[in-house]
């Protein structure tokens, strides 16, 4: 090879097998596959017009899964055969010209889905391909209304293995890949990156920065996607109080009860931008800016089990005194008639047996065993994030005392009996086992079920003490992990406790509520739920979603269509921008997106309801007037519209994407002190959710 050598990266998209390969004793590896390497870096620069004449392109590997292997061609041995073997269906390729359009389409798709290389036209016939359906659990825009069953995730149903291990929409699909890569290399530990997905990479942009300082915030603060209970209007001088058992308006100036509350429950879409104290809790503070910036936006809950979601444009603005979490709905209802309440109350409480993982960073295995990390989870109305303290509830379903909390340190999805489940996992053969754990350590009040009876001291935050004493529930130094469903919430502050649901002594005192608080409605929620959700069917008593919208049904977030119910989402245009970015797309190609506007993502599908977090972003350098106007741009439809005039060149729109899409970030390393697969794990629920993939059946 003649001339200077210009190594050409490729796209991450593959559908390669690397159990496909011959006999090692008739066959050998190329290690590296010089001639294919070549072949296809020029083959590849000449199809994207980007070769340029003395230079001699070379690739800089192979898609994962495929590799070369020579013999000499029987019968002659001086001429040698030089095939590709990784095609999912044991296709060998003869030459480099043979692969090159599967692996064109690879790079232009990300999968193999719709390929006719011949490869994929040599197999493909005598499969049976079904359309894929729409993704279970989401009702059909303009149709009937019927909702369909939706334990399942959203994918598609009875997808042969020649469309790619993608989702519905063509993206690779992470689970899949990742276990079908331990199954042919039998342990294996990475990070995620779904590079190949533009809802992912623009994700990248907030979401670390949003989940880092969700945890450092105070617990009674609301979190963005969470069900509250939220009262639209109070005067400065008006607080809400509790009467016996009845909360009303109390005004401070007048020193009398002057009204009853009408309860709503909704989504909380924005968060305060100006920092929140406890006594927010229950009185306005004064604030620098308005309640569309410092306070809080909550838009009410619409009913899941239909197809109008007229009431997510009903939004207001609140204070944080005008807010109470939704899991303490039974106390602020009492003795309010429930023919006065309003409908977003029996909305909310349908989808309290509804969970939604979040952020999923790394996988890790060990056939025929795995685990796909998370940073937080949806359960009911609450977001859990690592490093929270959560109640649990009792194992015996009778009991009326909270005793135990767990520190979560990691939330997984644990993949079991791999080795069982058929290589097609959709709705024929034998899906995955899969459930959802949060492991931490376990502490107690209850000192007969202590592993050690001395009194715990500075383990636990001070204001705990009020709900303690404490004791340590398991074998210091060993992690307890609990299945998802006996998680009731987070644990509060006592001071916070003491503000939303005081017990008033005959002195006249008030003292905090106990832990247990909440239990007694909490049980009642899910069991609504269970019954109520038309989605939750077959016997089974929780919805598995995806994302938080899709668990909550909701159409639209912030005044935008979710991913579901997008018309304008274009997946495969997007993965034609990312080509771009990663330098991988052809000459005519960047000519011809040159002159668009840069398409928006709805991120409101993914992990978190991202068009809310676009709103939180850290703007503590800019001043009140330029924060007001960086919130108001920030509301216009996805990504900032970014158009390249005419006089910018290819390489400046390409730098214009850069800047505006989130790249993977090179700093992020496995996190360590993370670890819950020893065998010293306790695991404290052995009603752990099993069965189908992402379907659940409580014992």
């Amino acid at each position: 090879m003649s001339g200077p050598i210009r190594i050409v990266p490729i796209s991450a998209g593959s559908d390669g097998d690397g159990r496909h390969k011959p006999d090692a004793k008739e066959y050998r590896k190329l290690t590296p596959p010089t001639i294919y390497l070549e072949k296809l870096g020029a083959l590849w620069m000449n199809h994207r017009q980007d070769g340029k004449p003395g230079f001699n392109y070379t690739l800089d590997q192979l898609p994962d899964g495929y590799t070369v292997w020579e013999r000499p061609r029987p019968g002659n041995p001086k001429h040698v055969d030089k095939y590709c073997y990784g095609h999912p269906s044991g296709f060998k390729f003869d030459s480099p010209n043979r692969f090159f359009p599967h692996f064109l389409h690879l790079m232009n798709n990300g999968s193999s889905a719709g390929c006719s290389c011949a490869g994929c036209s040599k197999v493909s016939k005598p499969v049976k391909k079904i359309t894929p359906g729409r993704p279970p659990g989401r009702p059909s825009m303009g149709g009937t209304g019927t909702p369909t069953s939706a334990a399942a995730v959203g994918r598609p149903k009875g997808r042969p293995w020649v469309q790619g291990r993608t989702d519905d929409e063509g993206t690779p699909d992470v689970y899949r890949n990742s276990i079908d890569k331990l199954k042919q290399v039998g342990s294996f530990d990475a990070l995620i990156k779904e590079e190949m997905s533009m809802d992912w990479r623009v994700e990248r942009m907030n979401i670390k920065t949003h989940l880092e300082k969700t945890a450092k915030q105070p617990t009674y603060l609301p979190r963005l996607a969470e069900l509250v209970l939220f009262v639209r209007k109070l005067q400065e001088s008006e607080e809400i109080r509790r009467d016996g058992e009845q909360y009303k308006i109390w005004n401070r100036d007048d020193e009398e009860y002057t009204g009853f509350l009408k309860w709503e429950a909704g989504v909380v879409t924005q968060l305060a931008e100006e920092e929140c104290s406890i006594q927010d809790i229950t009185i306005q503070t004064p604030k620098i800016n308005a309640v569309n910036y410092a306070g809080f936006r909550v838009e009410p809950l619409p009913d899941p089990n239909s197809d109008q979601k007229t009431l997510s444009k009903q939004y207001t603005y609140v204070w944080l005194n005008q807010i109470r979490p939704f899991i303490f709905w039974r106390e602020h209802l009492a003795r309010t008639p429930q023919q006065t309440w309003s409908p977003t109350i029996q909305h909310a409480l349908k989808v309290m047996s509804s969970v939604a993982l979040v952020e999923k960073y790394r996988f890790k295995g060990s056939w025929p065993s795995a685990k796909v990390f998370n940073k937080g989870v949806y359960i009911g109305s609450e977001f859990i994030c690592e490093g929270d303290f959560v109640r649990l509830l009792p194992t015996d379903q009778s009991a009326a005392a909270i005793t135990d909390i767990l520190r979560v340190e990691s939330i997984t999805l644990v993949f079991t009996n791999l080795d069982k489940a058929s290589e097609n996992d959709y709705d024929d053969g034998h899906p995955y086992n899969s459930a959802i754990y949060l492991t931490g350590t376990i502490f107690t009040t209850d000192k007969e079920r202590a592993f050690n009876k001395q009194r715990l001291t500075r383990v636990l935050p001070a204001s705990f003490e009020q709900y303690g004493p404490w004791y340590q529930r398991t074998e210091i130094n060993k992690l307890s992990r609990v299945p998802f469903h006996r998680v009731m919430g987070r644990c509060y502050d006592p001071d916070a406790m003491q503000l939303w649901l005081p017990n008033q002594l005959a002195s006249g005192a008030t003292t905090s509520a106990g832990i247990s608080s909440g239990l007694v409605g909490l049980r009642e929620a899910r069991d609504i739920s269970t019954r109520e959700d038309v989605r939750i069917t077959d016997g089974k008593t929780w919805l598995w979603e995806e994302s938080r919208a899709s668990a909550l049904d909701l159409h639209e977030i912030n005044g935008y269509e979710t991913a579901a119910h997008d018309e304008d989402r274009d997946p495969k245009e997007w993965r034609k921008q990312i080509r771009i970015l990663e330098g991988t797309a052809g000459a005519a190609e960047r000519e011809e997106l040159q002159d668009r506007v840069l398409v928006r993502s709805s991120m409101t599908n993914n992990s978190m309801v991202t068009s809310a977090l676009r709103f939180n972003e850290d703007i503590d350098s800019a001043s009140a007037t330029e924060a007001e106007h960086s919130r108001d741009v920030s509301r216009k439809r996805g990504l900032s519209d970014v158009a390249s005039s005419e006089e910018e060149d290819v390489d400046d729109f390409v730098g214009l994407i850069a800047k505006h899409m989130g790249l993977p970030m090179d700093d992020e390393q496995i996190s360590e002190g993370e670890e819950d697969d020893n065998e010293d794990v306790v695991n404290d629920g052995q009603n752990a959710v099993r069965g189908g993939r992402m379907e659940i059946t409580l014992g």
